[in-house]
């Protein structure tokens, strides 16, 4: 649970408001904002180019100053717990597991939801208001998630639903596979390539 909440960003947020600084700039998104600007001039293989360079760096850097190396480590330790004391595999541990996600998720979502929301309404760029809504919105996705997991767990036994799963299962694994393989190993995005590729054209 530790890694789930990001420690990370709550230290940074701490540290600000007690010496009184304001967030520094995200330096993904200075990478990001030359990038979208190269995208719509830049032919395929400058696109291509980019991608390969700066492109990375934003990922990794985006990875980083959102929190995530930290999340998703917590969310690997929780798939490690689920297997080794076999939670999903007792029904009725299994739906006990079920509704306590569900009940959390939606007490999770109902109390930081109406705070993200009025949170955005006094955001400036760099504040440190800026970097607490970051993080309430961080935790409003870790409670849909944990919406999903239960839905999922309760309604995985009944037989219709299983049924549709299996005939989805193709999909669900094409999906997998491109998310990872745009993820680790390719070298641009589809639209921003689409862009570079019109680009060319018009020229």
């Amino acid at each position: 649970m530790v890694l789930l909440s990001q420690p990370e960003l709550w230290a940074r947020l701490v540290y600000q408001i007690g010496c009184g600084a304001s967030s520094s700039p995200a330096q993904h998104r200075v990478i990001i904002a030359k990038q979208i600007e190269l995208f719509q001039f830049a032919n395929f293989q400058t696109v291509l180019e980019s991608n390969l360079g700066d492109g990375q760096v934003g990922r990794l850097l985006f990875t980083v100053e959102v929190g995530r190396v930290s999340q998703m480590l917590g969310l690997f330790v929780v798939g490690l717990l689920l297997g080794r004391t076999r939670l999903l595999e007792t029904s009725q541990r299994t739906a006990t597991a079920g509704r306590r996600a569900l009940v959390i998720g939606f007490l999770s979502l109902a109390v930081l939801y109406p705070l993200a929301r009025l949170a955005e309404h006094f955001v400036v760029n760099g504040s440190n208001l800026e970097l607490l809504t970051l993080l309430l919105k961080r935790h409003i996705a870790l409670a849909q998630a944990a919406l999903w997991f239960g839905a999922f767990v309760l309604l995985y036994p009944l037989p219709r639903v299983r049924k549709l799963m299996t005939w989805l299962a193709s999909y669900g694994r094409m999906s997998l596979t491109n998310y990872v393989f745009q993820g680790q190993g390719a070298p641009f995005q589809g639209e921003h390539a689409i862009r570079g590729r019109d680009s060319t054209t018009r020229r």
